[in-house]
């Protein structure tokens, strides 16, 4: 729990979100889950998380996917992706988001409109 937090901390601040907890129910699904990619799988899932969410408060939802226990796919686990799948999957993620709105999903990813038009152009989105 310490370095979740330290993590949510960290990634809050970096994306400018106002999460300031995790919920009781992830700190106990998360300390069940193996963690087989260690430090990093639980860095790169925290960030997504705290991408991804809406709410002040981290909860399970933000964070699994289903009852499995696993962290989403899109936890971006570095033994699956290089760092364009990552990219790709961020930026669908934040067009769905924002209901394709480009300007408000190249803020939340701290890109400039052009930016964000010439990456979907690369990836074909």
């Amino acid at each position: 729990p310490l370095l979740a937090e330290h993590f949510l901390k960290i990634f809050s601040h970096k994306y400018e979100k106002n999460i300031r907890s995790l919920s009781e129910s992830l700190i106990k699904r998360m300390s069940k889950y193996h963690w087989p990619g260690n430090i990093r799988e639980l860095q790169h899932a925290m960030e997504r998380a705290v991408i991804m969410s809406k709410n002040q408060v981290l909860d399970i939802q933000d964070f699994f996917n289903d009852s499995s226990g696993k962290p989403e796919q899109d936890a971006l686990s570095l033994e699956e992706y290089n760092i364009e799948d990552m990219e790709r999957i961020l930026i669908r993620k934040a067009l769905q988001k924002h209901n394709g709105n480009i300007s408000k999903a190249s803020a939340e990813l701290g890109l400039t409109r052009s930016s964000l038009y010439r990456r979907m152009e690369k990836y074909g989105i």
